[in-house]
């Protein structure tokens, strides 16, 4: 038995403030409410030990390993914030450390996922996830059409599909042509644009209820897996507030579908496995062969499923099979009952069906370098994505912020460790790993991909849950006090709800990657468009000279936005306009890129000192121009005879 005196008690924690306090990114740089939402997390433990305490000795190593390897964790975390190659290393090194302390801490003194105690009211529970539904939806609901600096191609070309299906009326499972994707979003599409006519909104819409729903279900899932309501909300808050399911729950994607299928799926599942009733079993396989209608991460949740069934079956195979075999055929017959249309389809059309996939495939750069090293490139470019690097993708990420913030990137290791080392938990880390597998099979100059992981987050909120779990469960057992670990990790999510929020809301719509993302050239010219399309003739230049850029891609966007109005042309050969056709118009607009410098130069000289108008659009960050509009009156243009417009 050691004894703790209460002043040492003391000075510890002020050590461990003093300890965060010491560089100046807590105490005086750009993001100092960082530091106080540690120090709530220190403090709140610290108010619990009030007294001096005994303990056994084993426990007592337990909490210092583990309490050196989280801090050697937050150390390495705090380097990682610099995100500066020169010094990762030393990071890499607090982390490989913090790592080795926490396992060591697991494996010698494991601990075992503990039934929660007193769980609360029924009254409170209901209240307490009601409101926390209704603030996920808000913050995915506000200013959807707006918020965002423009509507990116996928969008437009989304949006543009569900049109189509609307105007077709044949029902179709999977959407060719650019999409390559199933249909089942699209559907919903039409009916949000039947409802609330054709704009971003309907689309946008889509998504944040999705995503809105996902957190209801995360929050049963959850607690299937902690077998408490506690933790269940706690990790319900994390995810209704992380940076990375706001985002995409925002956009017109499918990856929502992904998400909020593969949680239903695997509640379900889990279910199966502890009641053994046939019918969860065949909703279990339902929802997974529905899940085969979205995003085509939720292609691997059939590769862990088999993979988990058969370490289940390799632990003990004489008690799997009469146990669970009657029930996983159902679940399987049901996952082929209804992915069967989709299947029928794909195994005629494999070219079609597989041809995003065959794009985007690692097996491209493999067979140009002629060996793995594009796979043991994104396996490292995949390891740090969590907690130094993320996605450069503004549409997808905080441009290159890791995907988690810092205190729950220390949260997620120390759940990752911990699951991998209990066998109950140890299908989160494999959920994990499996879903990671769409990102690294992809080719290594679209690495990391925030969405093509976008299947992780579920396991990764659900890691960070059970390291928050596992810290305060120390709190909880020096004090023996066990209201302290669960107010803890409270601070402790909430705080992490706080950082994902100012990320999103204050920090992501500021970003210069976040508005180059949006394809600002095609949305800027779009609007210019819907405001002047009735007064003027408008050609647009196809900026053919313009690295990176696609014409389709504008022209997408641009039919998307003036959808119902569309009357622009492109640059061509022979920009003739006829007499009739200038008739009641004011003149024409000619819209040229940076890139139009010999169109720039004639239209100045050939209409020198009669340009109505000429307004120049340059990028907000840089004040590099972006597309200049040039407007030429009607009567100039039938007394000029001109190189670029002409009329006839």
């Amino acid at each position: 038995m050691i004894k703790i005196s209460k002043n040492a008690i003391i000075v510890f924690f002020l050590l461990a403030a003093v300890g965060v306090s010491i560089h100046p990114l807590f105490a005086i740089a750009y993001l100092p409410y960082k530091l106080f939402l540690v120090y709530g997390m220190i403090f709140t433990a610290a108010f619990f030990m009030d007294r001096d305490i005994r303990i056994e000795k084993d426990s007592f190593i337990n909490a210092a390993l583990f309490t050196a390897g989280a801090a050697m964790l937050g150390a390495g975390q705090y380097i990682f914030s610099f995100f500066r190659n020169d010094i990762m290393v030393y990071g890499v090194a607090l982390m490989l450390c913090g790592i080795a302390a926490i396992a060591l801490a697991q494996v010698l003194y494991g601990q075992k996922l503990d039934q929660e105690a007193v769980p609360p009211g029924r009254g409170v529970e209901i209240t307490a996830i009601a409101v926390l539904l209704v603030v996920a939806f808000v913050i995915r609901f506000w200013d959807l059409s707006n918020f965002l600096p423009g509507v990116w191609f996928d969008e437009a070309q989304n949006g543009n599909e569900a049109l189509r299906l609307m105007a077709e009326n044949r029902p179709e499972v999977f959407i060719a042509r650019y999409t390559n994707m199933p249909a089942m979003y699209f559907y919903f599409a039409a009916l949000a644009i039947k409802l609330f006519g054709f704009n971003i909104f309907p689309l946008r819409l889509v998504s944040c209820v999705l995503g809105t729903l996902s957190v209801a279900a995360f929050y049963f899932l959850a607690k299937q897996v902690f077998k408490g309501a506690r933790y269940a909300f706690l990790a319900a808050l994390l995810l209704a507030f992380s940076r990375w399911h706001i985002t995409f729950s925002r956009v017109a994607f499918l990856g929502m579908q992904t998400v909020l299928f593969e949680i239903l799926f695997l509640y379900f599942y889990l279910k199966f496995l502890e009641t053994r009733q046939g019918f969860i079993a065949a909703v279990a396989g339902a929802l997974l062969g529905l899940a085969q209608y979205t995003f085509s991460a939720a292609n691997f949740l059939v590769i862990f499923t088999a993979l988990h069934i058969a370490y289940m079956a390799a632990r003990d195979i004489r008690a799997f099979v009469p146990a669970f075999a009657p029930g996983l055929l159902t679940m399987a017959a049901a996952a082929l009952i209804a992915a069967g249309p989709l299947i029928l389809y794909a195994v005629p059309n494999r070219a079609a069906f597989f041809q995003r996939a065959s794009d985007v495939s690692i097996m491209n750069d493999i067979r140009d370098t002629k060996n793995l090293s594009p796979v043991l490139k994104n396996l490292q470019i995949y390891s740090m994505v969590f907690n130094y690097e993320g996605d450069y993708n503004g549409r997808h990420n905080l441009y290159k912020k890791p995907v988690l913030d810092d205190i729950g990137g220390v949260f997620f290791i120390i759940g990752l460790i911990a699951a991998l080392l209990l066998p109950g938990m140890r299908f989160l880390a494999g959920l994990l790993l499996v879903m990671l597998i769409p990102g690294i099979a992809t080719i290594t100059i679209e690495a990391p991909q925030a969405y093509r992981i976008i299947g992780v987050i579920p396991a990764v909120c659900l890691l960070i849950t059970f390291g928050i779990k596992n810290t305060a469960g120390l709190v909880a057992k020096f004090s023996k006090k066990s209201q302290a670990g669960i107010i803890f990790a409270a601070v402790a999510a909430f705080s992490i709800a706080a950082i994902n929020f100012h990320q999103y809301f204050f920090l992501y719509p500021k970003h210069e990657g976040t508005y180059m993302s949006f394809s600002p050239e095609a949305n800027g010219i779009a609007q210019y468009v819907k405001r002047h399309i009735g007064e003027y003739e408008i050609l647009i230049s196809p900026a053919q000279k313009m690295y990176g850029f696609y014409m389709w891609e504008q022209r997408e966007i641009c039919d998307f936005i003036n959808y119902g109005n569309i009357r622009y042309r492109y640059m061509e050969g022979a920009n003739e306009y006829s007499r009739d056709s200038l008739a009641g118009k004011k003149g024409v607009i000619i819209i040229t890129r940076p890139t139009d410098v010999f169109e720039g130069k004639t239209i100045q000289e050939q209409y020198k000192g009669r340009i109505a108008d000429k307004e120049v659009f340059t990028n907000p960050y840089n004040g590099n121009e972006i597309f200049t509009c040039w407007t030429i009156k009607k009567e100039d243009l039938l007394t000029t005879p001109g190189k670029i417009v002409y009329v006839k």
